[in-house]
Protein backbone atom coordinates (compact mmCIF):
# COMPACT_ATOMS: atom_id res chain seq x y z
CA UNK A 1 0.00 0.00 0.00
CA UNK A 2 3.17 1.94 1.44
CA UNK A 3 4.78 1.83 -2.26
CA UNK A 4 1.44 2.02 -4.17
CA UNK A 5 1.39 5.93 -2.40
CA UNK A 6 4.44 6.72 -3.40
CA UNK A 7 3.60 5.49 -6.66
CA UNK A 8 0.74 7.50 -7.60
CA UNK A 9 2.67 10.77 -5.55
CA UNK A 10 5.36 10.43 -7.99
CA UNK A 11 2.96 10.26 -10.12
CA UNK A 12 0.95 12.73 -9.68
CA UNK A 13 3.83 15.57 -8.67
CA UNK A 14 5.23 15.06 -12.19
CA UNK A 15 1.60 15.58 -13.93
CA UNK A 16 1.84 18.63 -11.85
CA UNK A 17 4.89 19.70 -12.97
CA UNK A 18 4.12 19.11 -16.84
CA UNK A 19 0.71 20.70 -16.37
CA UNK A 20 2.75 23.88 -14.87
CA UNK A 21 5.35 23.42 -17.10
CA UNK A 22 2.57 23.98 -20.44
CA UNK A 23 1.14 27.05 -18.42
CA UNK A 24 4.39 28.93 -18.64
CA UNK A 25 4.37 31.21 -21.37
CA UNK A 26 5.52 30.48 -24.91
CA UNK A 27 9.14 31.65 -25.85
CA UNK A 28 8.52 34.91 -28.24
CA UNK A 29 10.05 34.19 -31.82
CA UNK A 30 12.37 37.35 -32.58
CA UNK A 31 12.80 38.76 -35.99
CA UNK A 32 16.30 37.90 -37.54
CA UNK A 33 18.34 41.19 -39.79
CA UNK A 34 21.23 39.96 -42.40
CA UNK A 35 22.41 42.91 -42.91
CA UNK A 36 24.89 43.46 -45.89
CA UNK A 37 26.62 47.19 -46.04
CA UNK A 38 29.29 48.52 -48.02
CA UNK A 39 30.10 52.55 -47.41
CA UNK A 40 31.64 54.46 -50.25
CA UNK A 41 33.24 57.14 -48.83
CA UNK A 42 33.36 59.03 -52.49
CA UNK A 43 29.86 59.44 -52.39
CA UNK A 44 29.00 59.12 -48.91
CA UNK A 45 26.52 56.41 -49.51
CA UNK A 46 25.50 52.69 -48.08
CA UNK A 47 24.90 50.27 -50.37
CA UNK A 48 22.84 47.39 -48.38
CA UNK A 49 21.03 44.15 -48.73
CA UNK A 50 19.05 42.97 -46.63
CA UNK A 51 16.73 40.08 -45.16
CA UNK A 52 14.45 40.17 -42.26
CA UNK A 53 12.98 36.81 -41.19
CA UNK A 54 9.29 37.96 -39.35
CA UNK A 55 7.10 35.49 -37.41
CA UNK A 56 4.04 37.02 -36.61
CA UNK A 57 3.17 37.06 -32.72
CA UNK A 58 -0.18 39.06 -33.04
CA UNK A 59 -3.26 36.85 -32.41
CA UNK A 60 -4.69 38.18 -35.98
CA UNK A 61 -3.24 37.51 -39.37
CA UNK A 62 -1.23 40.65 -41.03
CA UNK A 63 -1.73 41.48 -44.87
CA UNK A 64 1.25 44.05 -45.06
CA UNK A 65 4.40 44.23 -42.98
CA UNK A 66 5.76 48.30 -42.16
CA UNK A 67 9.04 49.77 -41.66
CA UNK A 68 10.67 52.55 -41.01
CA UNK A 69 12.46 54.73 -43.07
CA UNK A 70 14.52 57.39 -40.72
CA UNK A 71 16.93 58.72 -43.08
CA UNK A 72 14.15 60.15 -45.15
CA UNK A 73 13.85 62.66 -42.55
CA UNK A 74 17.71 64.28 -44.30
CA UNK A 75 15.78 64.78 -47.71
CA UNK A 76 15.30 67.82 -48.91
CA UNK A 77 11.72 68.47 -49.08
CA UNK A 78 10.77 66.78 -45.59
CA UNK A 79 8.65 67.78 -43.43
CA UNK A 80 9.69 66.73 -40.49
CA UNK A 81 13.05 67.10 -39.49
CA UNK A 82 15.13 65.24 -37.17
CA UNK A 83 16.74 68.84 -35.53
CA UNK A 84 15.70 72.17 -34.36
CA UNK A 85 16.24 75.37 -36.73
CA UNK A 86 18.21 76.55 -34.00
CA UNK A 87 21.14 74.29 -34.22
CA UNK A 88 21.43 74.56 -38.24
CA UNK A 89 25.04 76.00 -37.57
CA UNK A 90 25.86 73.19 -34.87
CA UNK A 91 24.91 71.00 -36.99
CA UNK A 92 25.95 71.71 -40.50
CA UNK A 93 28.85 73.94 -40.08
CA UNK A 94 29.32 73.42 -43.83
CA UNK A 95 25.69 74.43 -45.15
CA UNK A 96 22.95 72.49 -44.87
CA UNK A 97 23.12 68.88 -46.36
CA UNK A 98 20.91 66.70 -47.30
CA UNK A 99 20.51 62.99 -47.34
CA UNK A 100 17.34 59.68 -47.47
CA UNK A 101 16.72 56.94 -48.01
CA UNK A 102 16.07 55.07 -51.93
CA UNK A 103 14.53 51.10 -51.30
CA UNK A 104 15.12 49.27 -54.79
CA UNK A 105 14.29 46.28 -54.19
CA UNK A 106 11.66 44.37 -52.32
CA UNK A 107 10.48 40.63 -52.42
CA UNK A 108 8.89 38.34 -49.97
CA UNK A 109 9.49 34.57 -50.23
CA UNK A 110 11.19 35.69 -53.60
CA UNK A 111 8.63 36.80 -54.68
CA UNK A 112 8.38 40.58 -56.31
CA UNK A 113 6.07 42.64 -54.36
CA UNK A 114 5.12 46.44 -55.26
CA UNK A 115 5.91 48.28 -51.46
CA UNK A 116 4.98 51.96 -51.24
CA UNK A 117 6.82 54.79 -49.26
CA UNK A 118 4.15 55.88 -46.84
CA UNK A 119 3.77 57.26 -43.88
CA UNK A 120 3.40 60.63 -42.28
CA UNK A 121 6.39 62.24 -43.88
CA UNK A 122 7.54 59.69 -46.32
CA UNK A 123 9.20 57.84 -43.21
CA UNK A 124 7.39 54.14 -43.71
CA UNK A 125 8.08 51.50 -46.08
CA UNK A 126 4.56 49.35 -46.70
CA UNK A 127 5.15 45.62 -47.62
CA UNK A 128 2.00 43.86 -49.25
CA UNK A 129 1.88 40.25 -48.48
CA UNK A 130 1.26 37.61 -51.05
CA UNK A 131 -0.84 35.77 -48.87
CA UNK A 132 -2.33 37.01 -45.27
CA UNK A 133 0.25 35.77 -42.77
CA UNK A 134 -1.33 33.86 -39.73
CA UNK A 135 -0.43 34.17 -35.87
CA UNK A 136 2.82 31.75 -35.22
CA UNK A 137 3.91 32.25 -38.99
CA UNK A 138 6.88 33.08 -40.80
CA UNK A 139 7.91 35.33 -43.69
CA UNK A 140 10.57 36.51 -45.49
CA UNK A 141 11.20 39.90 -46.69
CA UNK A 142 14.54 40.49 -48.70
CA UNK A 143 15.24 44.09 -49.66
CA UNK A 144 17.67 46.28 -51.37
CA UNK A 145 18.57 49.60 -50.96
CA UNK A 146 21.00 52.64 -51.02
CA UNK A 147 21.04 55.69 -48.02
CA UNK A 148 22.96 58.65 -48.84
CA UNK A 149 24.10 60.22 -45.61
CA UNK A 150 24.13 64.07 -44.64
CA UNK A 151 27.12 66.25 -43.96
CA UNK A 152 25.84 66.58 -41.06
CA UNK A 153 26.91 65.97 -36.83
CA UNK A 154 24.01 63.93 -36.35
CA UNK A 155 23.24 60.41 -35.46
CA UNK A 156 23.60 59.37 -39.22
CA UNK A 157 25.98 61.82 -40.93
CA UNK A 158 29.37 61.88 -41.72
CA UNK A 159 32.44 64.95 -41.21
CA UNK A 160 36.04 64.96 -41.47
CA UNK A 161 36.58 63.28 -38.95
CA UNK A 162 33.78 60.28 -37.79
CA UNK A 163 31.06 58.92 -40.08
CA UNK A 164 27.71 57.90 -37.97
CA UNK A 165 26.07 54.79 -38.70
CA UNK A 166 22.50 55.36 -36.52
CA UNK A 167 18.77 54.36 -38.20
CA UNK A 168 20.22 53.99 -41.27
CA UNK A 169 18.37 50.70 -42.45
CA UNK A 170 14.73 49.99 -42.82
CA UNK A 171 13.51 48.43 -39.46
CA UNK A 172 10.51 46.65 -38.65
CA UNK A 173 7.66 48.68 -36.88
CA UNK A 174 6.29 46.99 -33.66
CA UNK A 175 2.93 45.70 -34.08
CA UNK A 176 1.03 45.67 -30.89
CA UNK A 177 -2.95 46.46 -30.01
CA UNK A 178 -3.77 45.99 -34.00
CA UNK A 179 -1.80 48.22 -35.34
CA UNK A 180 1.77 49.35 -36.65
CA UNK A 181 3.52 51.84 -34.38
CA UNK A 182 4.46 54.67 -36.80
CA UNK A 183 7.01 57.50 -34.67
CA UNK A 184 8.32 59.86 -37.24
CA UNK A 185 11.83 61.28 -36.13
CA UNK A 186 11.17 64.40 -34.80
CA UNK A 187 13.50 66.93 -32.83
CA UNK A 188 12.61 66.59 -29.68
CA UNK A 189 14.21 63.84 -28.36
CA UNK A 190 14.47 60.05 -29.65
CA UNK A 191 11.52 58.14 -31.12
CA UNK A 192 12.92 54.88 -32.37
CA UNK A 193 10.88 51.96 -30.89
CA UNK A 194 11.53 48.52 -32.28
CA UNK A 195 11.48 45.47 -30.91
CA UNK A 196 14.63 43.22 -30.00
CA UNK A 197 16.16 41.37 -32.79
CA UNK A 198 19.20 38.80 -33.79
CA UNK A 199 21.74 40.33 -35.98
CA UNK A 200 23.93 38.99 -38.96
CA UNK A 201 25.71 41.98 -40.23
CA UNK A 202 28.57 42.39 -42.73
CA UNK A 203 29.99 45.73 -43.17
CA UNK A 204 32.55 47.29 -45.59
CA UNK A 205 34.61 50.28 -45.24
CA UNK A 206 37.92 51.52 -46.62
CA UNK A 207 40.86 50.03 -44.63
CA UNK A 208 41.79 53.77 -42.99
CA UNK A 209 38.78 53.27 -40.46
CA UNK A 210 38.85 51.89 -37.39
CA UNK A 211 35.46 50.48 -36.61
CA UNK A 212 33.13 50.82 -33.51
CA UNK A 213 29.83 48.52 -33.65
CA UNK A 214 26.81 47.15 -32.02
CA UNK A 215 27.34 43.61 -31.01
CA UNK A 216 30.19 41.11 -31.42
CA UNK A 217 32.68 40.99 -34.10
CA UNK A 218 33.10 37.26 -35.30
CA UNK A 219 35.45 37.91 -38.19
CA UNK A 220 37.72 40.45 -39.94
CA UNK A 221 39.17 40.41 -43.41
CA UNK A 222 40.75 42.59 -45.73
CA UNK A 223 39.88 42.63 -49.02
CA UNK A 224 42.22 44.95 -51.14
CA UNK A 225 41.36 48.28 -49.87
CA UNK A 226 38.19 47.31 -48.04
CA UNK A 227 37.92 46.09 -44.76
CA UNK A 228 34.78 43.54 -44.17
CA UNK A 229 33.53 42.84 -40.56
CA UNK A 230 31.29 40.23 -40.17
CA UNK A 231 29.15 41.15 -36.70
CA UNK A 232 26.61 39.42 -34.68
CA UNK A 233 24.36 40.23 -31.80
CA UNK A 234 21.49 38.88 -29.95
CA UNK A 235 18.79 40.87 -28.90
CA UNK A 236 19.22 43.85 -30.36
CA UNK A 237 16.72 46.35 -30.51
CA UNK A 238 18.74 48.13 -33.53
CA UNK A 239 22.18 47.69 -34.88
CA UNK A 240 24.58 51.00 -35.25
CA UNK A 241 28.29 52.06 -36.32
CA UNK A 242 30.36 54.99 -36.09
CA UNK A 243 34.12 54.78 -37.20
CA UNK A 244 36.87 57.13 -37.86
CA UNK A 245 40.71 57.43 -39.17
CA UNK A 246 41.85 59.07 -35.91
CA UNK A 247 40.47 56.52 -33.10
CA UNK A 248 42.56 55.40 -30.08
CA UNK A 249 41.57 52.34 -28.33
CA UNK A 250 41.20 51.55 -24.87
CA UNK A 251 39.72 48.36 -23.61
CA UNK A 252 39.04 47.25 -20.01
CA UNK A 253 36.69 44.23 -18.29
CA UNK A 254 33.63 45.12 -15.96
CA UNK A 255 33.12 41.77 -14.41
CA UNK A 256 32.40 39.33 -17.56
CA UNK A 257 31.72 42.53 -20.03
CA UNK A 258 34.19 43.55 -22.24
CA UNK A 259 34.26 47.32 -22.42
CA UNK A 260 35.88 49.20 -25.62
CA UNK A 261 36.61 52.90 -26.05
CA UNK A 262 37.21 54.01 -29.54
CA UNK A 263 38.12 58.14 -28.93
CA UNK A 264 39.49 61.27 -30.61
CA UNK A 265 39.15 64.68 -28.79
CA UNK A 266 38.78 63.12 -25.29
CA UNK A 267 41.03 64.97 -22.94
CA UNK A 268 41.08 62.07 -20.54
CA UNK A 269 40.19 59.18 -22.16
CA UNK A 270 40.92 56.72 -19.39
CA UNK A 271 38.67 58.71 -17.12
CA UNK A 272 35.77 57.95 -19.52
CA UNK A 273 36.52 54.40 -19.73
CA UNK A 274 36.68 53.68 -16.35
CA UNK A 275 33.39 55.81 -15.74
CA UNK A 276 32.01 53.28 -18.62
CA UNK A 277 33.37 49.97 -16.49
CA UNK A 278 32.08 51.36 -13.31
CA UNK A 279 28.87 52.24 -14.28
CA UNK A 280 28.06 48.55 -15.71
CA UNK A 281 29.25 47.27 -12.20
CA UNK A 282 26.94 49.37 -10.30
CA UNK A 283 23.95 49.72 -12.61
CA UNK A 284 24.41 45.41 -12.69
CA UNK A 285 24.26 45.33 -8.94
CA UNK A 286 21.56 48.21 -8.58
CA UNK A 287 19.05 46.52 -11.41
CA UNK A 288 20.08 43.17 -12.60
CA UNK A 289 22.93 42.08 -15.05
CA UNK A 290 24.14 44.08 -17.78
CA UNK A 291 22.15 42.53 -21.32
CA UNK A 292 25.15 41.85 -23.58
CA UNK A 293 28.62 40.41 -23.62
CA UNK A 294 30.38 43.61 -24.65
CA UNK A 295 29.43 47.26 -24.30
CA UNK A 296 31.72 49.77 -26.92
CA UNK A 297 32.13 53.26 -26.96
CA UNK A 298 32.41 56.03 -29.29
CA UNK A 299 33.17 59.62 -29.63
CA UNK A 300 31.91 61.21 -32.87
CA UNK A 301 31.07 64.22 -34.55
CA UNK A 302 27.57 64.65 -32.90
CA UNK A 303 25.48 67.78 -32.24
CA UNK A 304 24.57 66.49 -28.92
CA UNK A 305 26.01 64.90 -25.94
CA UNK A 306 25.56 61.39 -26.34
CA UNK A 307 22.98 58.80 -27.98
CA UNK A 308 22.42 55.23 -27.23
CA UNK A 309 22.34 52.05 -29.21
CA UNK A 310 22.34 48.23 -28.51
CA UNK A 311 25.77 47.88 -26.47
CA UNK A 312 27.04 50.96 -28.31
CA UNK A 313 27.01 54.43 -26.80
CA UNK A 314 27.80 57.73 -28.77
CA UNK A 315 29.76 60.26 -27.02
CA UNK A 316 30.23 63.54 -28.54
CA UNK A 317 33.84 64.64 -29.66
CA UNK A 318 32.12 68.32 -29.48
CA UNK A 319 31.89 68.44 -25.94
CA UNK A 320 35.14 66.79 -25.35
CA UNK A 321 36.55 69.97 -23.68
CA UNK A 322 33.31 69.11 -20.69
CA UNK A 323 33.53 65.55 -18.62
CA UNK A 324 32.35 62.75 -21.03
CA UNK A 325 32.68 60.53 -18.33
CA UNK A 326 29.26 62.20 -16.93
CA UNK A 327 27.74 61.72 -19.94
CA UNK A 328 28.67 58.44 -20.53
CA UNK A 329 26.98 57.17 -16.60
CA UNK A 330 23.43 58.62 -18.32
CA UNK A 331 23.89 56.52 -22.03
CA UNK A 332 25.42 53.64 -20.23
CA UNK A 333 22.25 53.69 -17.88
CA UNK A 334 19.97 53.75 -21.09
CA UNK A 335 21.43 49.84 -21.75
CA UNK A 336 18.70 48.99 -19.10
CA UNK A 337 16.21 51.55 -19.94
CA UNK A 338 15.37 52.18 -23.29
CA UNK A 339 17.18 49.03 -24.70
CA UNK A 340 16.92 45.83 -22.52
CA UNK A 341 13.69 47.08 -21.13
CA UNK A 342 12.06 48.75 -24.37
CA UNK A 343 9.10 51.66 -24.32
CA UNK A 344 7.96 53.82 -26.98
CA UNK A 345 10.02 57.05 -26.42
CA UNK A 346 7.44 58.74 -28.59
CA UNK A 347 4.66 58.40 -25.87
CA UNK A 348 6.71 57.67 -22.85
CA UNK A 349 9.62 59.60 -23.22
CA UNK A 350 9.45 60.11 -18.98
CA UNK A 351 10.34 56.35 -18.71
CA UNK A 352 13.65 55.60 -20.31
CA UNK A 353 14.99 59.43 -20.07
CA UNK A 354 13.62 59.95 -16.07
CA UNK A 355 15.09 55.99 -15.09
CA UNK A 356 18.51 57.01 -16.81
CA UNK A 357 18.71 60.55 -14.99
CA UNK A 358 18.02 58.82 -11.72
CA UNK A 359 20.21 55.98 -12.10
CA UNK A 360 23.28 58.45 -12.37
CA UNK A 361 22.48 59.97 -9.09
CA UNK A 362 22.03 56.34 -7.70
CA UNK A 363 25.44 55.37 -9.32
CA UNK A 364 27.17 58.51 -7.06
CA UNK A 365 25.26 57.23 -4.23
CA UNK A 366 27.19 53.84 -4.83
CA UNK A 367 30.53 55.62 -5.50
CA UNK A 368 31.41 58.67 -3.24
CA UNK A 369 35.27 58.62 -5.11
CA UNK A 370 33.14 60.45 -8.24
CA UNK A 371 33.00 63.64 -5.35
CA UNK A 372 29.35 63.90 -6.53
CA UNK A 373 26.79 64.51 -3.50
CA UNK A 374 23.38 61.62 -4.33
CA UNK A 375 21.09 64.61 -2.42
CA UNK A 376 22.69 67.86 -4.05
CA UNK A 377 22.59 66.45 -7.80
CA UNK A 378 18.21 66.01 -6.69
CA UNK A 379 18.81 69.29 -5.34
CA UNK A 380 20.46 70.74 -8.72
CA UNK A 381 17.29 69.00 -10.77
CA UNK A 382 15.26 70.20 -8.42
CA UNK A 383 16.40 74.08 -9.29
CA UNK A 384 17.18 73.55 -12.97
CA UNK A 385 12.84 72.60 -13.06
CA UNK A 386 12.20 75.27 -11.13
CA UNK A 387 14.35 77.97 -13.42
CA UNK A 388 12.49 76.55 -16.32
CA UNK A 389 9.38 77.17 -14.91
CA UNK A 390 10.19 80.78 -13.87
CA UNK A 391 10.86 81.35 -17.14
CA UNK A 392 8.93 80.23 -19.16
CA UNK A 393 6.17 81.81 -16.94
CA UNK A 394 7.48 85.18 -17.66
CA UNK A 395 8.24 84.81 -21.41
CA UNK A 396 5.31 82.72 -22.56
CA UNK A 397 3.39 82.48 -20.09
CA UNK A 398 1.30 79.23 -17.40
CA UNK A 399 3.69 76.38 -17.93
CA UNK A 400 1.75 73.25 -19.38
CA UNK A 401 4.22 70.75 -16.48
CA UNK A 402 1.78 67.29 -18.02
CA UNK A 403 4.42 64.24 -18.81
CA UNK A 404 1.93 62.42 -21.22
CA UNK A 405 2.43 64.63 -24.11
CA UNK A 406 4.48 63.01 -26.80
CA UNK A 407 7.51 64.42 -28.10
CA UNK A 408 6.04 67.13 -30.91
CA UNK A 409 4.19 68.43 -28.62
CA UNK A 410 6.94 70.26 -26.42
CA UNK A 411 7.25 73.75 -27.72
CA UNK A 412 11.38 73.29 -27.64
CA UNK A 413 13.83 71.28 -26.83
CA UNK A 414 14.22 73.23 -23.61
CA UNK A 415 10.61 72.14 -22.46
CA UNK A 416 11.23 68.59 -23.39
CA UNK A 417 14.26 68.02 -21.67
CA UNK A 418 12.90 69.74 -18.77
CA UNK A 419 9.80 67.52 -18.60
CA UNK A 420 11.76 63.98 -20.00
CA UNK A 421 14.99 64.32 -18.05
CA UNK A 422 14.79 66.77 -15.24
CA UNK A 423 10.66 65.89 -14.02
CA UNK A 424 11.05 62.44 -14.71
CA UNK A 425 13.99 62.38 -12.73
CA UNK A 426 12.02 63.77 -9.63
CA UNK A 427 9.63 61.60 -10.26
CA UNK A 428 11.61 58.70 -9.59
CA UNK A 429 12.98 60.77 -6.93
CA UNK A 430 9.52 61.29 -5.17
CA UNK A 431 9.27 57.40 -5.65
CA UNK A 432 12.26 56.20 -3.92
CA UNK A 433 11.68 59.03 -1.01
CA UNK A 434 8.34 57.71 -0.34
CA UNK A 435 9.13 54.16 -0.54
CA UNK A 436 12.44 53.82 0.62
CA UNK A 437 15.59 53.37 -1.58
CA UNK A 438 16.05 49.44 -0.71
CA UNK A 439 11.81 48.71 -1.57
CA UNK A 440 12.41 51.11 -4.91
CA UNK A 441 15.73 49.29 -6.03
CA UNK A 442 13.64 46.28 -5.37
CA UNK A 443 11.01 47.25 -7.41
CA UNK A 444 13.14 48.48 -10.39
CA UNK A 445 14.71 44.77 -10.65
CA UNK A 446 11.49 43.41 -10.73
CA UNK A 447 10.74 45.86 -13.64
CA UNK A 448 14.24 44.80 -15.43
CA UNK A 449 13.40 41.33 -14.85
CA UNK A 450 10.14 41.16 -15.99
CA UNK A 451 10.58 43.27 -19.09
CA UNK A 452 14.22 42.16 -20.62
CA UNK A 453 14.45 42.63 -24.14
CA UNK A 454 10.84 43.29 -24.42
CA UNK A 455 8.64 46.90 -24.29
CA UNK A 456 7.04 48.28 -21.57
CA UNK A 457 4.56 50.61 -20.40
CA UNK A 458 4.84 53.15 -17.56
CA UNK A 459 1.68 50.69 -16.07
CA UNK A 460 4.38 48.34 -15.53
CA UNK A 461 6.63 49.99 -13.94
CA UNK A 462 4.71 51.46 -11.69
CA UNK A 463 2.94 47.79 -11.11
CA UNK A 464 6.42 46.52 -9.80
CA UNK A 465 7.20 49.31 -7.28
CA UNK A 466 3.71 49.08 -5.77
CA UNK A 467 4.09 45.04 -5.01
CA UNK A 468 8.01 45.61 -3.96
CA UNK A 469 6.60 48.20 -1.51
CA UNK A 470 2.96 48.21 -0.78
CA UNK A 471 2.64 51.74 -1.65
CA UNK A 472 0.51 52.87 -4.39
CA UNK A 473 3.36 54.14 -6.88
CA UNK A 474 0.69 54.83 -9.98
CA UNK A 475 -1.08 57.02 -7.01
CA UNK A 476 1.93 59.03 -6.90
CA UNK A 477 2.93 58.98 -9.75
CA UNK A 478 -0.34 59.99 -11.42
CA UNK A 479 0.08 63.77 -9.85
CA UNK A 480 3.20 63.96 -12.02
CA UNK A 481 2.29 62.76 -15.30
CA UNK A 482 -1.28 65.19 -15.13
CA UNK A 483 1.05 68.02 -14.11
CA UNK A 484 -0.88 68.33 -10.63
CA UNK A 485 2.41 67.44 -7.96
CA UNK A 486 3.59 70.00 -6.60
CA UNK A 487 7.14 69.93 -6.81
Amino acid sequence: MKKLFLYLFSLLSALLLLLSLSGCGKKESKTHYTLQICYDAEAHTLTGEQEITYTNTAEESLTELRLHLYPNAFRENAAIRPYHYGALARIFPDGVSYGGIEVTSVSVENEAVAATVTGEDMGILCVPLPEPLAPEKTARLHLQFTTTLPHARHRMGYTDRSVSLGNFYPILCIYENGAFVETPYYANGETFYSACADYDVTLSVPSAYKVAHAGVLTEKQEKGEQTVYRIEGESLRDFAAVFSREYGLLTASAGKVDVAYYHYGDSNPQQTLQAAVDAVLVYSALFGSYPYPSLTLATADFYQGGMEYSSLVYLSALNASEDLAAVALHEVAHQWWAIGVGSNPHRYHYLDEGLAEYSVALFYGEKPSYGVNEQEYAQKKRESYHSFLSVYEQVIGSPNTSMTRSVDEFRSETEYVSIAYDKGFLLMHSLRESMGKQRFLSGLKRYYKRNLFREARPEALFDSLNRASGYRASDIAASYLNGTAVI
